[in-house]
């Protein structure tokens, strides 16, 4: 038998699809058989679980191609990484697997035949001379070099496409195809100011055609062509995709989920999924805990996780906030008793393997409380729990051995939820929601003191966003910038976390950016929601998880509590 050819992979990665980007290199490890390195492309290092090649080492950068493109800059870039990434990392194999970030291989995957060759695959689009995408990219590549245009094709590929989100490049070959075009245009400048040059302001040139071309053209012989069976979608759901062994990958698109909940099939299957839960499943939410300093998270998102040791299903842990205190770590969190339908606030202590050796309740009252903000001003700590059932919101101090003192009432008439607070730039802020107007609208008031007067910024709502509105966890300043984690509750609530960078903060603007989105880990054991973040000194953070647990007799304990109660519960048993 032929000694089957080494290859590395090379993933190009973008902020908006790291949700995939560790299930994509996993799975590359573990299903593209005979891969040797794994290595990422990108500005910073979103991952700690591939080698990574930074973009600057490029002899193009994003300045560069936006001078051509404009709008369009982030994509052309991205295809030029692709195409000079055998090139330019050095030490990196003949044969080298483009592989797209945001696609996942759930089947084993030969990537050479018998005999030696690479394997092709082509796409499942038919009849591309009639879509519009397609006809822009053969329109770029006849002003690239018209050699390797469509009409030269073999007549059984004229029709179909090679975009297929990977692809098999060859170092020598690459190099054959960019002397190529370079001898064609004849005016001294480098492949990728040629392919610039030639683009438009849409999205109108394919880097694997462009390659696939001249693949079938030049090197017909040396390849092998097959059709893997794959899907592109916008259901990130990838847990389910793994049972559905038809297919060899997936690509989860991000571009495709704008609007996807608008679909009637959509909305069914939620509408289904949503009565399941209510009378089979609960909700269960535990705290975990990360060791890095939370900035760690605006770059990798996806941190290895140490989980706290599972309550009974009567209760749930959620909404964590670290102190660091007389060398040792506490964690103050909402305890939920679904046996009474009402959060306390208790902390537990850990010791240095992270594990619980004591645990307290701090504060309880007959309402619900949640949401436990710590802070630290002045030497002393203090304590802001959610309590929007009693339309209040107090301060407390924290003093020794975890008493409580009440320091003042901030407000005695609203409904504040997630409530969190900073001294910044010699004043207070207070950032917070209303339960009376949903998870859409963020709120800011001020105050020259902790119990001084409040007052409503003039931009209020500050923000109307149900995907990065309502508060998370803790603020923190990091290199000069303050980041504000909230919630994405667009698919559900808690479903994630995204990270704001707060641009501007004054009595009378505010202004941010989103940064990066925390996904749960679909494949750890609270994959299903991710909706507060705090830090525990400087090298933990605190995360929350949620996760559903089946029980058959959920119908029967409503049956019971509506019937011992003089007042009917309601059905779901979450808060």
């Amino acid at each position: 038998m032929p000694k089957i050819s080494r290859f590395d992979i090379i993933i190009p990665v973008h902020k908006k699809d790291l949700a995939v980007l560790e299930y994509c290199i996993e799975a590359a490890r573990a299903k593209i058989v005979g891969a040797g390195r794994i290595i990422t492309i990108s500005k910073e290092r979103y991952t700690n679980n591939a080698e990574w090649f930074p973009e600057s080492q490029f002899p193009f950068s994003m300045d560069l191609v936006c001078q051509y493109t404009a709008g369009s800059c982030g994509w052309y870039f991205q295809q030029l990484l692709k195409l000079y990434a055998p090139l330019v990392i050095p030490n990196i194999c003949e044969n080298v697997l483009i592989l797209d970030s945001d696609t996942v291989f759930f089947r084993k995957t030969k990537m050479f035949d018998a005999q030696n060759r690479p394997f092709y695959n082509i796409s499942k689009d038919k009849k591309i001379c009639r879509k519009p995408f397609d006809n822009r990219v053969e329109e770029h590549i006849n002003k690239l070099w018209p050699a390797i245009s469509r009409e030269n094709l073999p007549t059984e590929f004229k029709k179909i496409s090679g975009i297929c989100h990977s692809m098999m490049f060859n170092r020598k070959i690459i190099s054959e195809l960019f002397a190529k075009v370079e001898e064609h245009d004849k005016t001294g400048d480098e492949f990728y100011k040629i392919f610039l040059k030639h683009a438009n302001h849409e999205h109108s040139a394919s880097e694997y055609q462009i390659y696939f071309n001249f693949l079938l053209i030049f090197h017909g012989n040396e390849i092998a062509i097959r059709k893997l069976k794959y899907k592109n979608t916008a259901d990130l759901n990838i847990k389910k995709y793994r049972k559905r062994f038809k297919y060899s990958y997936c690509s989860f698109h991000s571009y495709l989920r704008c609007g996807r909940g608008n679909s009637l099939r959509v909305k069914c299957e939620k509408f289904f999924k949503n009565l399941y839960k209510k009378l089979f499943q609960i909700e269960q939410w535990n705290i975990g805990i990360a060791s890095c300093n939370i900035a760690q998270f605006l770059t990798i998102p996806n941190q290895k996780i140490k989980w706290l040791r599972n309550l009974r299903l009567s209760e749930f842990r959620a909404d964590p906030f670290g102190l660091n205190q007389g060398g040792k770590n506490f964690i103050f969190f909402e305890k939920y008793e679904r046996s009474i339908r009402r959060g306390k606030i208790s902390a537990i202590e850990l010791n240095q393997n992270l594990d619980k050796v004591a645990e307290i309740d701090i504060l309880k009252l007959p309402h619900h409380l949640s949401y436990p903000y710590i802070f630290s001003h002045q030497d002393k700590n203090y304590l802001l729990p959610e309590s929007h059932r009693a339309n209040e919101l107090a301060l407390y101090e924290l003093l020794e051995n975890f008493q409580l003192k009440k320091i003042t009432t901030i407000f005695d008439n609203l409904d504040a939820v997630d409530s969190s607070i900073i001294f910044y730039e010699n004043k207070f802020w207070l950032f917070f929601s209303q339960a009376s107007k949903g998870d859409k609208n963020l709120y800011l008031a001020y105050s020259d003191s902790l119990e001084g007067e409040w007052k409503m910024h003039p931009q209020n709502p500050i923000k109307s966003d149900v995907k990065s509105a309502r508060m998370a966890g803790q603020i923190f300043l990091h290199e000069g910038l303050l980041y504000r984690p909230s919630q994405n509750c667009e698919r559900s609530y808690g479903s994630s976390i995204v990270m704001n960078k707060i641009m501007q903060l004054t009595t009378e603007k505010f202004a941010e950016i989103e940064e990066i989105e925390i996904t749960p880990n679909q494949l750890g054991q609270y994959p299903l929601g991710l909706h507060n973040i705090s830090s525990l000194g400087e090298n933990l953070t605190l995360i929350d998880g949620k996760k559903v647990i089946f029980v058959p007799h959920k119908m029967l304990i409503y049956l019971v509590r509506l019937f011992a109660n003089k007042t009917p519960c309601k059905l779901i048993a979450n808060p």
